[in-house]
This record gives structure tokens, C-alpha cells and sequence, in this order.
């Protein structure tokens, strides 16, 4: 790591068959990582075999030579992009599509690479997204029938038609994208402060205004100011079912998502898939559906490749060739990886956590191999076998303790006059998780 926290090296993790992916010791965004990884699993890039990590310069080096080949021109965005893409990149999502996203530079780079850049946050179809609408008391004013509409119906007509493939999130044309529900939240707190200030403004003025029988006549200003209150109530309103968008779909993964992203990926197409602020490297694989890349440093001497991608927590764990992974005792480092430098007890942890099947509430697969089963089964034995002799040694040192306890008061004078100038010794109690030194 730099000293600015910001991993200035990668660790190189062989994974069969001559393939070797890139791991990282902060989970953190790093659209870079999730690039390389594909790169170097279509085999576009390569790493020497004897090498154990690449550092960061290096990294992009090999991107931009790669990019050469394909014709790219390595123009000064492209260079800052690469530069900064292990900080993160700013894209805006589109909630259309899984490749939606705004058009902007960041984006630019996946293309460039000949990368899919996908998300699995699409509103889902049966999402009940209603606002409690805000109602303006206008009961003193004349309305004609063809007059101005109150706060609901201005709302609802900003709604596209449900066949409109452009339409946003509850319909509404202003909430297409995530960026549109950040500025709908700002909107609205900036409209509930203007709205209070209109009725207050309201109130004050019908104190001071002389009582008249019936009910006002609808003037300029009067229509001008109940279409600012119209207004008003539409702006908050699309914050509200921002606020409820965003709290109902917080994983930013959503079953649309899935089931879009499983029909139009190619099969066994790797694609970058942005989700929370995080680049993953993502398979459809053919058969057993979408897998993202397991990159945690803390996995790097373990079989683990590949994690399914889940809505409800319940994902699993894969090998290298899709077969499920279970952790088991004799689950080997792998011995073509260099593990020197790395942190044995985040590993540990890291073991520990997918060993009581607790790795941020995802399962381990139910259904171990037989060979696995025989590992911990003999494992289990030996452990057993050494706890037993462990104990028996402990009793031994015991029983020779006392034994030369008795011969040392056997060989004192029978009777005397004189208490022993030594004190009674006591044989300190042993505890049974004491530790023996061997």
C-alpha cells in the first residue's frame, strides 16, 4: 500500500490452466482491477509466470500497449482515466437498461478496452412507488373547471404513458437516472422550505385581509400563485419517490436486473458489473448463470474464484472450473503462488469467516465432494489423535511429580523437633486448555 492508502501493487493469484487473475488487498472500487482481470482472462494481456505481483505502473503499461494494438489512440483523457481509474470512476446509471449509463469519458474507457460495462439496477415491474401527495388548501379561491390543476393532477401529468421505453422511475420522465434522484432530493427539501414560506405568507394575509362573502375570484396573481404551489407539491413529490426508490432497492441489484443482465449477456461473456460504487468482473456462465470475480487478497491462497451473484444473500462459492467450493482442512496453498508479504491473519480471518459460513451472510454450497469430506474426516482423526496424546503426557508429569514429591518425604528425618526450614510445596493445579510444551 502507498502512504496514501491507495495500493501501489497487485498480488497475482494462478488459477489453472495458465490463467492468473489480479487480487486486491482493499475491496474497494477499482475499475482497473476489474478491467485487467478481464483482459487477462480473454488473454489479452499477459503476466510472466515467475512474477508474484505487478505494480500499478506496470498495470497500466500493459493496458495502454494493449490498447495500441487494438488502434486506440492514447489520448490525454484516455492516459487520466487509466491514471485515476484505481481511485474509482463516475458513471451515472440509467435505470432503461443494464447498459444504461450517461455517455461521459469514464464510460469511454470501457469501450475502448472492448468491455461490456452492465449494472442490475432496473426497476422491478410490480415496484409500488406512491408518494404521499401534498394538498394545498385553496378552498377559498374560485376555480373554473378549465382553470389551472391542483398539486396531484400536476404530478400525474408529468408521468410518462406506460409504453414510453424512455420513462423514469415511477413513470416520471424527471427520474431517469441516479443522478436525477440525487437532484430530486435537494429539490425537494428546497421546495418544503418554499412551500412553508407560501403558507405561512398565505395565513398572514387572510389576518389582515377584510372578511367577504363567498369566496374569492380567480385573478392573475392568484393563478400564479396557485400554479407555484403546484409546483411546489411536484418537486417534493418526486423526492419522495426518489427516497423510496432508492430505500426499497439499496443493493442496487433488483430481480429485473438479474434476469435482464442473465438474457442479454452473451454465455460465457465476461462484462464489468458496476453496483455500489463497485467494479466487479462478471460471467454468464452457460449453464450455471452469473458469477463475479472473488479478488479479496484474504482469498489469495484458496481455490475460491468465483462468487454467484444473488439477490437475497444466498450466493456460493465456485472453484476455478465451477465446481462448488468448500472450505476443508487440507485445502492447500496453492504452491505456484508467492505469499510472501502477505497478512496471515487477515487470511485467517478471512478463512475463519467462510469456515463458520458467515462471508457478509452469504452460504457456503450444502454439497461437499467425497474426496473433501475424506480430507476433513482424517483431519478431524489426527487432531483427535493428538488432543488424546497431549493429554496423556500431561498425566505422566503429573504422576512423576508426585512420585518424586514422595520420595523427597521419605528420605527426611522420621520425627524431629524442628519445623523444615523449607515451606510445604504445593503442586499448582493444572488447567486442562493450559498449553504443553513439547
Amino acid at each position: 500500500m502507498s502512504e496514501e492508502g491507495i495500493e501501489s501493487s497487485f498480488k497475482i493469484k494462478d488459477i489453472g490452466d495458465g490463467a492468473r487473475m489480479l487480487t486486491q488487498q482493499e475491496n474497494g472500487p477499482c475499475p482497473l482491477l476489474a478491467i485487467a482481470n478481464i483482459l487477462l482472462l480473454r488473454g489479452d494481456i499477459s503476466i510472466k509466470a515467475e512474477q508474484s505481483s505487478i505494480s500499478l505502473e506496470s498495470l497500466i503499461g500493459l493496458i495502454g500497449d494493449f490498447l495500441l494494438r487494438r488502434g486506440v489512440e492514447l489520448s490525454p483523457s484516455i492516459l487520466h482515466l487509466l491514471s485515476v481509474a484505481q481511485f474509482g470512476l463516475d458513471v451515472n446509471v440509467k435505470f432503461d437498461s443494464v447498459r444504461g449509463f450517461e455517455d461521459a469519458a469514464p464510460v469511454h474507457l470501457f469501450s475502448a478496452c472492448n468491455i461490456d460495462l452492465v449494472h442490475g439496477w432496473i426497476p422491478d415491474l410490480d415496484l409500488d412507488l406512491v408518494s404521499d401527495l401534498v394538498s394545498v388548501s385553496v378552498s377559498d379561491l374560485a376555480i373554473p373547471a378549465d382553470g389551472p390543476s391542483g398539486g396531484s393532477a400536476a404530478l400525474l401529468d408529468s408521468k410518462d404513458s406506460k409504453d414510453s421505453p424512455q420513462r423514469g422511475i415511477g413513470g416520471f420522465a424527471e427520474l431517469v437516472s441516479y443522478n436525477h434522484l440525487m437532484e430530486a432530493l435537494v429539490d425537494a427539501e428546497v421546495a418544503a422550505i418554499e412551500l412553508s414560506g407560501m403558507k405561512d405568507s398565505a395565513v398572514a394575509d387572510m389576518d389582515t385581509s377584510p372578511v367577504a362573502e363567498g369566496k374569492k375570484p380567480v385573478t392573475a396573481e392568484s393563478t400564479s400563485e396557485l400554479e407555484k404551489h403546484a409546483a411546489l407539491e411536484k418537486r417534493m413529490n418526486l423526492g419522495a419517490v426518489a427516497q423510496q426508490f432508492l430505500s426499497s432497492t439499496s443493493t442496487q441489484l433488483t430481480r429485473t436486473g438479474l434476469s435482464q443482465l442473465s438474457s442479454s449477456l452473451q454465455p460465457n461473456s465476461l462484462s464489468v458489473l458496476f453496483r455500489n460504487n463497485h467494479f466487479s468482473t462478471l460471467i454468464n456462465h452457460a449453464q450455471l448463470g452469473l458469477f463475479t470475480l472473488v479478488t479479496d487478497e484474504g482469498f489469495l491462497t484458496k481455490k475460491c474464484i468465483w462468487e454467484s451473484l444473488s439477490l437475497d444473500g444466498d450466493s456460493m462459492f465456485v472453484d476455478a472450473k465451477f465446481n462448488a467450493y468448500v472450505p476443508t482442512a487440507s485445502d492447500e496453498a496453492m504452491e505456484t503462488v508467492n505469499i510472501d508479504g502477505v497478512d496471515v491473519a487477515e487470511q485467517e480471518r478471512a478463512w475463519k469467516a467462510i469456515v463458520d459460513g458467515d462471508v457478509g451472510g452469504m452460504r457456503t454450497p450444502p454439497a461437499p465432494l467425497h474426496n473433501e469430506d475424506a480430507d476433513l474426516a482424517l483431519a478431524m482423526q489426527l487432531q483427535d489423535e493428538e488432543n488424546q496424546q497431549q493429554a496423556a503426557e500431561q498425566q505422566r508429569r503429573q504422576q512423576q511429580q508426585q512420585q518424586q514429591m514422595q520420595v523427597s518425604q521419605q528420605a527426611s528425618p522420621a520425627a524431629t523437633t524442628r519445623p523444615s526450614p523449607a515451606a510445604p510445596v504445593k503442586q499448582k493445579k493444572e488447567s486442562k486448555e493450559d498449553c504443553l510444551l513439547m
